[in-house]
This record gives structure tokens, sequence and C-alpha cells, in this order.
């Protein structure tokens, strides 16, 4: 059958010119029947797919059709949406950098679980390689907030300190022992950590060994922060939709966006942050991606010694964020 529509419907010019959705459905699905060399290029199935959709919707289209154009429509945005994602890979793996739309785009992708673990492997390495932009760690940022559970809280001076991982010394719970000691100092802390990386040296590995529930959700963590000033969302449940990146990640087993990721995706908005960074090369980045992200007063920080941290034992280096200023400098 697929054959026989391949012959009745041959490749362009002739699909891009169908008028009704059953032609240009079965023009698709015969494209995408043929061997690799044979099948249409990503921008053509975009043209027939939008060509296809157009002609679903005329007021000229009979009933037979009609009837079934929610359900074509839907197939013609997936395979719409499905070039989208191949063209920005293949972008990215050609050194290009998205636009904040596109990168928003492409997470939503992996969260609602439309990629293959290929193409996830693809985008992660070759993001890496190229080198993440902060228009693209806006986008990715916005994306994970969106799909994270929240925590509603009013306060304009909520804090989080959160760090990158990464660093070359083997301090433990720095940002969640000076989470724990701001917060007795008057401030609000909504801390938001994971599990350490390479080592049990993470903010929910230090919690948990104090007793901590890291199944805590909103309301509960809602209610430590008004009673206690602190409050420690665990990544794990209140990014849920991180079930299916999560296990590739620790396959890969290489540093991705998603280790950078985290200290922007505060689930309770905080507007302030002490956000740490292994690789000194990230300071400017995050600087300016929390200046797209709205984040009103923020340090982005790196110890001399490799640390994601303000180090005693030298210079610290600092960018810092107030509204939409950036100044860095050594402490």
């Amino acid at each position: 059958a697929s054959q026989t529509m391949a012959n009745k419907y041959p490749p362009i010019p002739q699909l891009i010119g169908s008028t009704t959705p059953s032609t240009a459905f079965a023009a698709i699905a015969a494209s995408m029947a043929l061997p690799p060399r044979l099948r249409i290029s990503t921008p053509a199935t975009a043209a027939i797919a939008a060509t296809a959709t157009t002609a679903a919707t005329r007021a000229t289209v009979p009933a037979r059709f009609a009837r079934r154009a929610g359900v074509f429509q839907l197939f013609a945005g997936f395979l719409v949406d499905h070039a989208h994602r191949q063209a920005d890979l293949a972008a990215i793996v050609d050194g290009q950098n998205l636009d904040q739309i596109a990168a928003t785009k492409l997470i939503d992708s992996i969260l609602e679980e439309k990629i293959t673990p290929a193409q996830f492997g693809a985008f992660v390495t070759a993001m890496r390689l190229k080198g993440e932009t902060p228009e693209e760690l806006a986008g990715m940022a916005a994306s994970m907030s969106r799909h994270a559970l929240r925590i509603e809280i009013q306060s304009d001076n909520l804090l989080d300190t959160c760090g990158t991982g990464g660093g070359e010394t083997r301090w433990l719970g720095i940002s969640t022992s000076a989470a724990l000691i701001a917060a007795g100092a008057g401030a609000v802390v909504a801390k938001h950590g994971n599990r350490g990386a390479t080592r049990p040296a993470g903010s929910s590995d230090l919690l948990e060994a104090l007793g901590v529930n890291l199944a805590a959700g909103p309301q509960h963590v809602r209610r430590a922060l008004k009673e206690a000033r602190v409050g420690f969302m665990f990544a794990q449940t209140f990014h849920p939709a991180m079930k299916f990146a999560g296990p590739l990640r620790r396959e890969i087993g290489i540093r991705t966006a998603f280790n950078i990721l985290g200290p922007l995706t505060n689930p309770a908005g905080a507007r302030c942050r002490l956000l740490g960074v292994g690789d000194a090369s990230l300071l400017s980045t995050l600087a300016e991606t929390l200046i797209l992200l709205e984040i009103h007063r923020a340090f982005v920080v790196h110890g001399h010694n490799g640390v994601d941290e303000v180090t005693l034992t030298g210079p610290t280096y600092v960018a810092e964020v107030n509204a939409a200023e950036r100044s860095t400098y050594a402490l």
C-alpha cells in the first residue's frame, strides 16, 4: 500500500500543490514510507503540512473532509513541529545560536517527551560544544519553570542560594549552610537544589542526612517559608517533567545545559539570587541570563580555586546584577 501511494503521489513539486486534506495526508504518509534517500526534506515536509492544514480549514472543503479536519490538523501540526525540531537541531550542530523562543520550544519538546533519546543526546552534546548563549538559557529556563510545580508566595526579596556544582574541591554544603544562616539573620530563603552530580555533596544529600523530607511539595514548603523563613525545594520533586531527561543525562555523563538550568529555575520565583558557578567562563553568561529572566538582584560568583562558592583562600570573581545593570569585579 505504501508503494502504491508513493507511485500515486510523487514528491515535490506536485505534493505542495495538493488542495485536499486526503491528498496531502496520503502524500505525506507516502513520503514517510519511502527509503531515506527518497524522502521529502524537512523544509518540504513543513511546507506540505502547512499547505494541507490550510486546505483542511477552507470553507469549500467537502463535508467528509471537514469531519476529519481536526484530526488532520493535529497530524499536520505534529509534522510542522517535527520539522522545526529537526531544523533547530541541525542549526545547533552547525554552531548556530537559537533565539529565545526557539530554545523554549525545543525544551518544551524534551519535557513533553516529543523527541527521541538520540535527539536529546545530539541536542545537549551539540549545545555543550557550541556553548550556551544567554538567550538560549533564558528560553530553556522559561520552559522548565512553566513545567515545574510552583509555590505562590508574596515576597519581592525572596532569596535562593544555589550553585551549578562541578567545582574542583570537595567542600560540603556551603550554599545550604549559607541559606540556613541567612534565614536565621532574617532573610526568607527558598532554597532550590538537587543531589550532587559527581559525589554525595549536593544540597539534598546534606538535608536528607539531617532528616529533611525531600518529597515535601508546594504546600509544605510554603508553610516552612512562612514559619521558619527557609524552605527546600528538591529539584526531582518540583520538576516532574524531567523524568524523561533525567536518566538520559546520567547516561551521557557530561556537563550539559541542564546543569546550568537548575539554579535558573527556582519554583518559588525568587527574585534575589546568590548563584555559584564552577566554570569562570559562565559568570557573564549567567548574569546576562538573569537579566533576561527579570531577576531583580543577583550575585554570580566563582572562587579562584575552582569552586562555585565565595572562597576564603583568594579572590572571588563576581558578576553582579542590579535590575537591568551588570557589573563585574573581584573580592
